[in-house]
Parts: C-alpha cells; structure tokens; sequence
C-alpha cells in the first residue's frame, strides 16, 4: 500500500504534529538558513505560522511538500486546498 500526502495530512492527529523552527527545517534539508529565508519570501516553499515574533512550520505538512517534489507556496496551498475539500 501506497501512502500518498493526502492520506497523511488526512489523518494525522493534532497531537503528531510539530512546529519546527526555519533552523530545524534547514538541518533537515542542509540548506542554509538564509536560502530558506530568501525561499520563504518569494512564495517557494509552505508558510509558516507566526507566533509573536517567532515563525515554526508544520513538520508533517514540510515533509508532505518535500515528498509531492517541492511545488512553489501557491502550487502547494492548491494541493492542500483539495486534500481539506475531501476530508469534509
């Protein structure tokens, strides 16, 4: 069986699911932090949730984009729209 990145937003439960610092998502993929910065102005990779002046990514929705081949914010939020619109 296939878990597909519906199936995991899907049904993931609130409490599985992390905010992780830009620092965090930049170990992840070994990329610098100021290229996650630069890529998190221009609209390339998921938004984040601020928290005061704190920013923290999804960990699952990160892995999610990671794993559908890193489509740009918009291209993304589309994808996340139709995963949401079947769950109800």
């Amino acid at each position: 069986m296939t878990t597909t990145n519906s199936t995991i937003l899907n049904t993931t439960k609130p409490d599985q699911r992390v905010g992780i610092s830009a620092k965090t998502v930049c170990a992840m993929f070994d990329v610098s932090l100021r290229s996650w910065l630069r890529w998190d102005a221009a609209g390339k990779v998921p938004k984040g949730n601020k928290i005061g002046a704190a920013k923290r990514w999804d960990n699952l929705e990160i892995n999610c984009w990671w794993n559908d081949g890193c489509k740009s914010r918009s291209e993304w939020e589309k994808v996340k729209k139709a995963v949401m619109k079947g769950q109800s």
